[in-house]
């Protein structure tokens, strides 16, 4: 107590520290847990030492909470070391996305890429006879089996059959089906055609039919199968050179 009265320098000092001894004497029971120590800024708000300036702050007024009714014009300052600005595994994440979406956008293309149906064409003699010396009639049957490459399903529209004896057309037919056709599916088809050859031509087939029972006439056959999947519609020709026998005619 002397050198404080004898400087008076050290009196506010030496009272603050009195005050905090005699406060945590008073406020700590004997035999009792010490509790936790206070925050800096709790003991600032408790003990103010003289000679010092302090300012409270002007948002939150020395409470240490900010209100909510101004939390959308505040703005927080957060140190260049701060992790929060330093994400982790950037690379890795953006190379995991592009995979996925690179991923993604071939499957898609490899389930939905319109493929075209494979057609395949078998022609046989249903009948055949000659009307006149010079005109000879024959009518095929034509077996289509169409398979679905896709996966999703199509329909099929129409069908055309054209028989051509060299460039010459000498009988069609066409008829509408309006059929669908699963995913990797197929489906058997049936058409009948005539075809009759006149003129030369025909002669020539009726005296050789004739006079071998073995002839044959050679003839194209050419489908045309219309198709549509996906709201497309596609057009699939198949060509068919054959030779028909023509034993048994009159």
């Amino acid at each position: 107590m002397g050198s404080c009265q004898n400087d008076s320098a050290r009196v506010p000092s030496c009272r603050s520290s009195v005050s905090v001894q005699v406060s945590e004497s008073e406020d700590e029971p004997s035999g009792l847990p010490s509790p936790r120590p206070a925050p800096p800024y709790q003991l600032a708000r408790r003990f103010s030492v003289q000679g010092t300036r302090a300012k409270r702050c002007p948002t939150c007024h020395g409470s240490g909470r900010l209100p909510l009714e101004g939390d959308s014009e505040l703005m927080a300052l957060i140190p260049y070391q701060d992790q929060r600005l330093k994400p982790r595994r950037t690379k890795l994440k953006v190379f995991v996305a592009v995979v996925t979406v690179i991923v993604i956008c071939a499957v898609l293309v490899f389930f939905l890429y319109p493929r075209s149906p494979t057609v395949s064409v078998f022609a046989s003699t249903l009948s055949h006879n000659a009307t006149s010396a010079d005109t000879f009639a024959i009518t095929l049957e034509v077996n289509c089996t169409l398979r679905n490459n896709n996966f999703f399903s199509m329909s099929v529209q129409d069908i055309g059959i054209i028989i051509k004896q060299v460039s010459d057309i000498i009988g069609t037919n066409a008829f509408s089906v309006r059929q669908s056709i699963g995913a990797h599916s197929s489906v058997h088809l049936t058409g009948y055609a005539q075809a009759i050859i006149s003129g030369d031509q025909g002669r020539h087939v009726v005296q050789s039919c004739k006079l071998d029972r073995i002839a044959k006439v050679f003839l194209q056959v050419n489908v045309q199968v219309v198709t549509s999947f996906l709201a497309n519609t596609a057009q699939i020709n198949s060509n068919v050179p054959n030779f028909f026998s023509c034993k048994d005619s009159a």
